[in-house]
């Protein structure tokens, strides 16, 4: 599917969110691919890890995207929309 490299859960969303509204106030700007670890992804996510310790964990194999020009939505149930605490 021609979106599944870059997927991008809605769990490692939530995680890139948070990770960098505490990230410390000497990071002024910076940018980052925010991309779950998907097997064909092509985007290298290795500035956030270093810069942010973000570490993806959904995958968008995991997941039958349904490709409707490039306009699709999962929720494999309710608890992916729900942070982790």
């Amino acid at each position: 599917r021609r979106q599944y490299p870059g997927w991008l859960d809605q769990q490692d969303c939530v995680d890139m969110i948070d990770r960098c509204l505490a990230a410390p106030e000497s990071l002024k700007f910076d940018t980052f691919n925010a991309i779950s670890d998907n097997k064909y992804r092509w985007r290298d996510i290795g500035h956030a890890k270093e810069v942010l310790g973000w570490e993806p964990r959904g995958h968008a194999e995991d997941y039958d995207l349904d490709d409707q020009g490039g306009w699709h939505q999962v929720i494999k149930n309710d608890q992916n929309l729900r942070r982790e605490t």
